[in-house]
Order: structure tokens, then sequence, then C-alpha cells
């Protein structure tokens, strides 16, 4: 006998007060069925072969599970009152809303939504009332459901796979979620990924991704390869293209003033980082935030030096960051021209950096550097006190912020008051930003001007 099965039974010799009461043929059978996720059962038995107990006694275990309340729907009255005792036998709050009991369906539904119920017993003509379903059975759905916003805060995906996903379940037939009132919540359809059906989707893929690659290295016709491949026998060679000419159609080749140009180019484009203005709901709680995040914690529109990786700087910020452990003094001239364009007003009096545990002298080393460049002190007041994961593993913003609460903290100084650069090397998701920030102004901090080696082109 499993764990599972020897728990109802104690239950059952509970609601039956009989301590040698055994489960009838097929009785658990029914139970353990039903606490299968998604499980439609058709039973049909005499009276008094306890069905009722199949109710209760499934209840009890889902409860037991953390899942929500059942809904009973019973014929008459005085089985209602009956069913009531004996799901209370079993410590179930069983409630039931009727024609005799109207001014207190507030309180039940208050109990409902607050989860002080665990089973709603009412009649067939009460599941058919428009008022019923409105004022009970949606807002317990609604209460049940989650918003994307909240499945971030879950999942450590990124919100465009979340939403993707969820619009491909809804329009499966027969569908395992669906949307109500902006909340999404599954059905009691058990979903089964079709791999037989993915595999031949896949081998398809494969097979077109083979043909471009053939296109590519063809030593035929390009115009004639197309045509074929839509069926087309009656196309003759074009004549014109670069297969037919025997030569590239565009220059294969360029100049070292022109590559000198597109790297000035490169060079001088800079990138915005702005402001955060809402904290995600429950995702701060050691600092106590929530809400929108008031204009005096916010951070002031910064500037990232490059993209990650890019043909102009974020190559260097690459090599810097993971091959040399520094970064070239190219990139302190660079960043210090960028300030003398940008002009931010009013113009910092000091610097500061976002400190890191696992490079803990890159950023600061940087930021010594450049202050020395712009004639300002460099102040290290910014503290990491907790090791989290690294931003760029979060996958989406609920995620990124979660992983920041309590991180950091701030050692207070005389000129903390003046405004400042806030410098980091790479930004992914603007949280660390707009958590340090706040945390600086919270400290007397003036205003900050977040400064960035490369922005994440994911960001």
């Amino acid at each position: 006998m499993s764990d599972l099965q020897d728990t109802a039974l104690q239950l059952l010799r509970t609601a039956l007060d009989n301590p040698t009461a055994t489960f009838r043929d097929n009785q658990w059978e029914a139970i353990e069925q039903l606490l299968n996720p998604g499980t439609r059962l058709l039973m049909v038995q005499r009276t008094g072969w306890g069905k009722s107990l199949i109710y209760f006694l499934t209840t009890r275990l889902l409860r037991n599970r953390g899942m929500g309340p059942t809904l009973l729907i019973s014929p008459l009255l005085a089985l209602m009152r009956n069913q009531i005792a004996a799901a209370e036998r079993i410590g179930l709050q069983a409630v039931t809303i009727n024609s005799t009991n109207q001014k207190t369906w507030r309180d039940i539904q208050e109990k409902l939504l607050a989860g002080q119920a665990d089973i709603l017993l009412i009649s067939p003509e009460r599941l058919a009332n428009e008022e019923f379903q409105e004022e009970i059975l949606l807002p317990l759905s609604t209460q049940n459901g989650l918003s994307v916003s909240q499945l971030e805060g879950k999942l450590n995906l990124s919100r465009g796979k979340i939403e993707k996903v969820l619009t491909l379940l809804s329009v499966e037939a027969p569908s395992p979620v669906t949307k109500i009132n902006g909340h999404w919540h599954s059905t009691p359809i058990n979903y089964e990924i079709d791999r037989e059906k993915v595999a031949k989707l896949t081998e398809i893929r494969k097979r077109e991704q083979a043909r471009m690659l053939n296109y590519i290295n063809t030593y035929n016709c390009l115009i004639l390869f197309l045509a074929e491949e839509l069926d087309d026998n009656s196309t003759t060679e074009c004549g014109r293209c670069a297969v037919c000419l025997d030569q590239s159609l565009i220059p294969e080749t360029y100049s070292l003033k022109k590559a000198q140009d597109a790297i000035s180019f490169l060079r001088r484009t800079d990138h915005t980082i702005t402001p955060r203005k809402r904290w995600p709901a429950g995702s701060f709680i050691s600092y106590s935030w929530s809400g929108n995040i008031p204009i005096t914690l916010q951070a002031e529109t910064g500037l990232a030096l490059s993209l990650w990786g890019d043909a102009g700087w974020g190559s260097l910020v690459k090599q810097g960051k993971y091959q040399d452990k520094c970064f070239n003094d190219q990139l302190v001239d660079a960043v210090s021209e960028l300030i003398q364009c940008w002009k931010p007003d009013p113009f910092p009096t000091w610097i500061t950096c976002v400190p890191s545990l696992t490079r803990p002298e890159l950023v600061p080393n940087f930021s010594e550097r450049l202050a020395r460049k712009l004639n300002l002190p460099f102040i290290s007041c910014v503290r990491k006190i907790r090791r989290n994961h690294p931003q760029k593993d979060m996958q989406n913003s609920v995620k990124q912020a979660q992983n920041l609460d309590g991180v950091f903290e701030i050692t207070s100084w005389q000129g903390i008051k003046g405004p400042v650069f806030l410098v980091d090397d790479m930004v992914d998701s603007r949280w660390t930003f707009t958590v340090v920030t706040a945390l600086l102004h919270q400290s007397g901090s003036g205003r900050v001007f977040p400064l960035a080696l490369a922005l994440n082109s994911l960001s």
C-alpha cells in the first residue's frame, strides 16, 4: 500500500468513525484517478455506495497538496447538510450557497477567496446563475490564474518565450490553457507534447536548411535553382546571376581608408541607458520597494560607450573583460571624450562604481583611471554584501530584479551629496544601475548618471 493510499484509508476511517473500515471495490481507484491533474471521471453507483466519500477524500488530499477548493453540485438541501457534516469530520471546511442563506453569501465568498473554505456545495440551477458565475466562480478563477508578469517571477524565461508558449498552447484543440481577464489558467486538459509531429517538423526544417546551403554553394544558375525548388521546369538560365557571370555582383575588397572610416563611425556612436520607473511586484522584499519608483530615487539618463562585442569599442571591451583582465587606456580616453561631448548637467563632482565579487578589481581599476583623467575623486562607497547569479543568466525583467534584492549597500561619505557618475562595465537589464542608484539616493547622494562601457545588444 502506498503512503498516499494509507493516508486516504486513515481519512476514511476518521470519516466513518470506524478504525477497521476499508475501501469498497473501486473506491480507492476512483480517488487515485481524480488525483491525477486534468483527469475526468464518470462514476455511476447506487445510493449508499459512498460517492460522497470519494468527493471529500479527494478534496482533502488535493488541499494537502495546496490545490484550490472543490465545487460539488448536489441536488437536495437535506443531502447538502448531511454532506457538510461528513466533510467536517475529516477536517474539511465545507460551505454552501443556496436560496436559504443569502445573507451569508458575501461571507462565504470572502472565505473562498481567502482560501479558508475547502469545498463549496451548490444546486444544479445555481451553477447556471449568471450572478453566481460572475461573483463567485470568476473571482476564484482570476485569483488562481497568473498574468504574464507573474509567470516571469516564477519562470526564468524571457517574456517573449513565455508569451509564445502560451499562445501556441491556447490554439491547441482542446487547449490546456485559457486566458480570462488578462490571467492565464490551466484547463482540465492533460497536455502531452506530440513528439512525432515535432520530429517530422524538425526533419523538414533540416532539409530546408540543407537546401539553403546547397543554394549558397551551387555551381548552377541561381534563378534556375530557385525555379526547380518551386517545381517550375520551364525556367532557363538567367545569364545575370553571380554563377552565370562567374563573378561577384558586389565588391569583395575594400580600402584601408574605408575600414578606418567605418571604425571611426562606430566609435562615435554611443547608446542611451534609460532609467527604469517601476519596481516589479514582490521583487524587492529586503529593500521594501514596490510600486512606482519615486523621482527622488530614479537615475538620470545614462550612456554606454558601445554595444557588447561590436566592431567599434565593443570588441576591445570584451577583450579587456575576458582576456586581458584589465580595460585598455584607450577605453579610458574614449569614455572621457564621450563625457565631454555629453556634458551632463549638473556635472558630477565624484565617481563611484558597481562592485563585483567575481572580478573585484576590474571595474574599480577602470573607474580610478577615469577619475584621474577627469580630475574627480573616485569613492568606492558601494559594497556588494551577497553573492548573486550573473544578470546575464536571468532571462526576464522580474528575475533580473529579484536577483538583486539585498545584494548591495552604501557606505556614506562627506561628499556624497554631489552628483555622481556610476560606472559599470556592462549593462544587461538596467536593474543593477536602478538598484544602486536608489540606494545612493537613500544615502543622500545627488543626481546619479549611469555610465557603462558596453550595452548588451539584447537589453
